[in-house]
């Protein structure tokens, strides 16, 4: 079977990953799906009668799917039950915590040993995930496919310091929190979402928080910014790292595993902002060839390029 001609359906949607990489296809004419699951957090007993149901729905809906791809390892018994090959995308939670807990600890397992194929969605993932599963591999997650349409805004040097990652441990918080206080001191305007377990911290400290919002929004307040910083939790590149590349803005954050030109956080994050704002010019250039390098590596095209080169191997 040509893999141009297969029928793929994502399960599950983290970060937007399957709706970027469905939709895209889609607009190739591939035959591509997504469907969406019922939320996996919140009180056991409610998320087990909202799974019941929907895998009972899933049992009557028609198997059309050649190959199915399970994103967030916990649901790939949706697959199991439907005894069709499939692949498991390993996107980070599931991997560092719900691997070591009790229950769905058993089922990450299972699902890694069944895969066919186990992909990690960024590369710090890959060390840990190939001791369970040598031959795992990883796959940058694409931007979103419209976005680079879209031409790039003039930066404003004097505009706010925002920060694009979520307030949790996961993503570095103390650490955003320690620059974030400094940079308040010291006179900026410094702007974040307000989402996560430090959410109110950040907000004590001088930080304006605002809604996630939609994507337009969340772009909107990119290009507002003269120097953002993201995540420092991993060496990688998140989805609201990947966006702020596409608007051109120059980026803080620990990923240089990826070769991405980004402003490493080092010795610190007030350091590398303050080291972007007192040279202007090089801090739009490096927005700039930002944008570049997620055209050519992390485009949809090429995406689109990777995953169906590994889809066809498993379907020959």
């Amino acid at each position: 079977m040509d893999v141009r001609d297969a029928h793929i359906l994502h399960l599950n949607d983290v970060a937007q990953t399957g709706r970027n990489l469905v939709g895209y296809a889609r607009s190739q004419g591939r035959h591509w799906g997504l469907r969406t699951l019922p939320a996996g957090s919140g009180p056991l007993m409610e998320v087990a009668g909202r799974r019941l149901i929907d895998l009972g729905h899933w049992l009557r809906e028609p198997d059309q799917a050649d190959l199915l791809h399970v994103h967030y390892a916990p649901n790939a018994y949706y697959a199991w039950v439907k005894h069709r090959p499939h692949v498991v995308h390993v996107h980070g939670t599931d991997l560092r915590q719900d691997l070591y807990r009790r229950g769905i600890g058993t089922l990450t397992r299972r699902a890694l040993e069944r895969a066919v194929l186990v992909v990690a969605a960024t590369p710090d993932l890959l060390e840990q995930l190939q001791q369970l599963r040598p031959d795992a591999i990883h796959v940058p997650n694409p931007v979103p496919y419209r976005a680079l349409s879209q031409p790039i805004a003039p930066r404003d040097p004097q505009g706010p310091i925002v920060f694009n990652a979520r307030w949790d441990d996961s993503k570095g918080a103390p650490e955003l929190l320690e620059a974030a206080a400094h940079l308040v001191q010291q006179g900026y305007r410094v702007i974040g979402l307000d989402w996560g377990q430090w959410g109110s911290e950040a907000r004590n400290v001088g930080v304006e928080l605002r809604p996630l919002g939609t994507p337009a929004q969340f772009r909107s307040l990119l290009e507002s910014a003269s120097v953002v910083v993201g995540q420092v939790g991993i060496d990688a590149l998140t989805i609201s790292d990947l966006e702020t590349l596409v608007v051109g803005r120059p980026l803080v954050t620990r990923a240089q595993a990826e070769g991405a030109p980004v402003a490493a956080p080092t010795p610190n994050i007030l350091t590398a902002v303050m080291n972007l704002i007192m040279h202007p010019q090089e801090a739009t250039q490096l927005g700039l060839t930002g944008r570049q390098w997620v055209e050519t590596e992390r485009g949809p095209a090429r995406s689109l390029e990777r995953w169906e080169d590994l889809y066809q191997r498993i379907l020959n």
